[in-house]
């Protein structure tokens, strides 16, 4: 644990490496959510970092925190791991240098109610520049543009001698439903086309399959491991696991984790069956106020039924009539079903702040190919093949 004292302002900083030193400033930091921060997320909650060390892909956790007297003012929540950085190309990967990343869990710091958010970020930058030899990258999976880290780089490339690099070479989208008062409210919110839509896919299905269709939600402890089986049995058949491979997701780990979650009241999780077989699924987690919609998977043979649309539809229904949070945050990246979904909207970059010369290098490799597939992009777009080939590309690698 390295505790040091920052600025005149008496800020003092104290980075927390170890399980013990989590421990030990555990109650205080548990204390700071409850009481004086303001947007703290699910990702950013430390029992959820915990579970990602103990029981995910992650080597340690890695948290910064800043403190004026006896109160933290300011969090940066971190987890660290050595691993290949890839490069992509559309969905393509090509294999790259192993680089230990530092990853701020959702790309920005956690800050108390009134504190100047952006003498805290320039500290935390700071300190990043300090511990540098510990990591070559850290990663901003989803900078919001709103963001103290964002508006401290939109005009500059390096602050504390801590250089950026935008990956996305232009803002990309994150999309929000922003829940009405009640569904009918919603329903009648949205146009005409897209509502007869929704309710067309609804119909088709259960056309084709009558009574033999069925929804359920997932939120109790006891259901997790049918909920991950469940899963386990879709997902070899979704465009994700052709297109970057398979993952199991009911072994011991992860049915200790989400038991834990589920017990938290965080798990809210929905499945669609038909014929008695399990063919989309929604995983998801509600916490603050905020149903964090974190994943879906759909089996392709049941692609022309639109069964993905038809279990947000439905989910969407129950979301207002159980357990009402005030946000659906469907995330980064652009998709069909999020602009469907969702009614509101704000810009992102994916970033990294590059802390040696081998984590610069691999960063810019992967600007150059991201300028390169743009290029090619909007040539297949002239000639009108850029669906077809993506497509193609999903279904068969």
């Amino acid at each position: 644990m390295i505790s040091e004292q920052m600025n005149s302002n008496k800020l003092r900083s104290l980075v927390v490496s170890s399980n013990e030193e989590f421990d030990s400033i555990l109650p205080a930091w548990e204390s700071f959510l409850a009481h004086q921060a303001e947007g703290q997320t699910f990702w950013q909650d430390p029992n959820e970092i915990r579970l990602l060390v103990e029981y995910g892909d992650w080597d340690a956790m890695k948290v910064v925190l800043l403190w004026q007297g006896n109160e933290i003012v300011c969090v940066a929540p971190c987890i660290i791991r050595p691993q290949p950085f890839d490069f992509r190309c559309s969905v393509l990967r090509f294999p790259g240098p192993r680089l230990r990343v530092l990853k701020l869990l959702d790309s920005n710091f956690i800050f108390s109610e009134g504190v100047d958010s952006k003498e805290c970020t320039r500290i935390m930058l700071e300190i990043f520049r300090k511990i540098k030899s510990e990591f070559d990258v850290v990663c901003l999976e989803n900078l919001e543009e709103s963001s103290s880290i964002y508006q401290m780089y939109k005009d500059k490339r390096s602050v504390e001698r801590v250089k950026i690099q935008f990956v996305t070479l232009t803002a990309q989208k994150s999309y929000r439903h922003i829940l009405a008062p009640s569904y009918d409210d919603w329903i009648k919110s949205i146009r005409r086309k897209k509502r007869n839509q929704l309710r067309r896919c609804v119909r088709v299905l259960k056309k084709n399959f009558s009574d033999q269709i069925k929804f359920i939600r997932i939120s109790e402890s006891a259901d997790v491991k049918g909920f991950l089986n469940s899963i386990n049995q879709i997902f070899p058949k979704t465009w994700q696991a052709k297109t970057f491979g398979n993952r199991q997701r009911n072994c011991e780990k992860d049915i200790i984790k989400f038991t834990y979650i589920a017990e938290k009241g965080w798990l809210r999780g929905y499945l669609l069956f038909v014929k008695g077989n399990p063919v989309c699924f929604v995983l998801g987690y509600q916490y603050a106020g905020v149903f964090e919609y974190s994943e879906i998977g759909y089996d392709l043979d049941f692609s022309k039924w639109s069964v993905g649309n038809v279990l947000n539809f439905l989910m969407i229904e129950d979301i207002y009539n159980w357990r009402k949070p005030e946000v659906i945050n469907f995330g980064y990246g652009d998709n069909y079903y999020k602009r469907l979904f969702g009614n509101d909207e704000s810009n992102v970059h994916r970033a990294y702040l590059s802390c040696s010369l081998l984590g610069w290098w691999s960063v810019r490799g992967q600007v150059l190919l991201n300028t390169f597939e743009i290029k090619i992009k909007n040539f297949f777009v002239k000639i009108g093949i850029d669906r077809f080939l993506r497509k193609k590309l999903k279904r068969k690698m």
